[in-house]
């Protein structure tokens, strides 16, 4: 597993080829490094599990809705 960065997100997410799956704690150092880079996908509330593919967001649950049984499903969705 790849520890995401403000850095090496851009390279390691946006110009990846096929699906990434992306996980942001709500751990308060990882929040204040990065809140433009969540602003800028949209990410208003953690934690986050994101799927992109080939650069876009194309599903995520966020805070109460990261269950288990959700992640799993979102997973199982795009296998």
């Amino acid at each position: 597993m790849l520890d995401l960065t403000k850095e090496n997100f851009e390279e390691e997410v946006l110009k990846a080829r096929g699906y990434v799956l992306a996980l942001a704690s709500s751990k308060p150092e990882n929040t204040t490094k990065a809140r433009r880079l969540a602003i800028s996908q949209k990410v208003l509330g953690l934690p986050v599990m994101a799927i992109y593919e080939n650069g876009q967001m194309i599903d995520s649950v966020v805070k109460d809705d990261a269950t288990a049984e959700s992640i799993e499903a979102m997973i199982l969705k795009y296998c």
